[in-house]
């Protein structure tokens, strides 16, 4: 049996043993900073990831309102150029269009219609007519008829008809129609019948100034045209209206 000799040296680790605990440090150290490195640099790449994928929506959203704005800016010309068209046809309805003109007032009929003058108030008040007839001899057979006049007011206050104001007498016959309604162009204002079984249309207004008023009147009856089609007329006749 082997015996050892206890003046034999032994093995250094067993002579020198270093202790756990600082190994185990060390170990711990080393995961640990491995874990840092490793975490950090996934954050950054994850970070940058997510920078660019930000920047990337920004830059679509960036697009996209790019687009809309070019479409807001296509609409606003297209509209532009309607109106700009509308008011060009509107011109050149008017551009041919007969001119009848007084110390005042001044307006247009249209070109193939017939611009007369006649008179009312028993004479007192001379009226300018623009007419159209359609069918029979008189714009009352089938056709419309557009007058304006301008009436004092000292003529408005002492002509009477049946005991009452003549003016008045004009207003209150379209007025008390069962379907009239408050009419205004241009300045005027008055009442309109129309859309009847008489397939008729009337029209009175006013324009008020100091010394008097302008007074305005329209008729259309008969089935050559339609109630709205008589008011499109009526009304673009009225437009043309200018005081001097």
């Amino acid at each position: 049996m082997q015996q050892i000799n206890p003046t034999q040296p032994q093995n250094e680790e067993m002579l020198n043993p270093q202790p756990k605990s600082n190994t185990l440090l060390t170990i711990v150290i080393s995961v640990l900073g491995t874990a840092i490195v490793v975490g950090a640099g996934m954050y950054f790449v994850m970070a940058r990831n997510n920078s660019s994928g930000n920047q990337q929506a920004l830059e679509k959203q960036i697009e996209y309102l790019n687009k809309k704005i070019e479409i807001l800016e296509s609409q606003k010309q297209a509209n532009s150029k309607d109106v700009e068209n509308k008011e060009q046809e509107n011109q050149d309805i008017f551009a041919d269009w007969q001119i009848y003109s007084n110390t005042k007032f001044t307006y247009k009929c249209p070109t193939e219609w017939s611009l007369n003058k006649n008179v009312n108030y028993n004479g007192q008040v001379e009226l300018s007519e623009c007419s159209k007839i359609y069918s029979g001899k008189f714009s009352f057979d089938d056709g419309v008829s557009v007058s304006f006049g301008f009436v004092p007011q000292n003529v408005a206050d002492t002509y009477e008809w049946a005991g009452e104001k003549w003016s008045d007498t004009l207003l209150n016959g379209v007025k008390n129609e069962s379907n009239a309604q408050n009419y205004a162009n241009n300045n005027f204002v008055g009442w309109i019948s129309m859309k009847n079984q008489k397939h008729t249309l009337k029209l009175i207004e006013r324009h008020q100034e100091d010394d008097g008023n302008y007074e305005l009147s329209a008729d259309a009856v008969g089935d050559t045209k339609t109630d709205t089609e008589f008011k499109k007329m009526i009304d673009d006749i009225i437009s043309t209206f200018e005081i001097r």
